[in-house]
């Protein structure tokens, strides 16, 4: 049944108005919606519902959040999460959610303006009385050969920005605080390949998502 409902979203989706191709989900996308698929039946409601890709996925969630589910998949796209996130029991009785996506779309060849629709249609997909707390795409280091991109990620940035204006969704720039003076993503909160990040780096996304959480009344964290 659960691979029916894989099925049928995906043909879904290809009647829908959304920005993407099949091609671009690796076999790892499916191994790991598949496993994801089959845990949620052991995970309780309300926990707090990570969304994204690599950038996510790698985050030791559990030494930060209590009661927290993180459904990061390593080179997913706009397109990608949104197939998925409709297929989430937890999302839809989530206390909270935290969204990151949309970097690995650069090099998939998908434009600001439709990176930009693919996540308002995403956000659009979640429930409406739940906080939501999407992050903007992060900044790279430019000199590890990812040249052009930190201008695109701002452009994109102020786009999603004004789409949530009105929405009832906290936005937070995260990436204002990982940069060098260069305008790169710093040394210290990279692993080498200018992109994916330090311990360093998610201490920071964990605090920045914890105040988040805390302004709208939810409190959270380990201490």
């Amino acid at each position: 049944m659960r691979v029916i409902s894989i099925i049928l979203i995906f043909l879904a989706a290809s009647c829908s108005d959304i920005s993407g191709n099949n091609n671009e989900l690796t076999d790892y996308y499916h191994k790991q919606f598949a496993q994801h698929l089959v845990e949620q039946t052991q995970i309780a409601p309300n926990a707090l519902v990570l969304l994204g890709d690599s950038l996510t996925e790698d985050l030791a969630e559990q030494d930060f959040f209590t009661h927290v589910v993180n459904y990061g998949i390593r080179q997913d796209t706009t397109y990608g999460l949104y197939l998925r996130v409709q297929q989430y029991e937890r999302v839809q009785d989530a206390r909270a959610i935290a969204l990151l996506i949309g970097i690995n779309d650069f090099w998939r060849g998908r434009d600001n303006k439709n990176i930009v629709e693919n996540i308002v249609k995403i956000i659009d997909l979640l429930p409406q009385d739940t906080p939501v707390v999407v992050f903007g795409l992060l900044p790279v280091d430019e000199r590890k050969g990812w040249q052009g991109w930190n201008q695109r990620i701002k452009q994109v940035n102020a786009s999603i920005e004004a789409q949530l204006k009105g929405r009832g969704v906290v936005f937070d720039n995260l990436g204002a605080e990982l940069i060098d003076q260069s305008g790169n993503l710093a040394p210290q909160y990279h692993v080498g390949d200018g992109v994916h990040l330090t311990s360093a780096a998610y201490k920071i996304w964990a605090q920045r998502l914890l105040q988040a959480l805390n302004q709208q009344g939810i409190k959270d964290g380990n201490s």
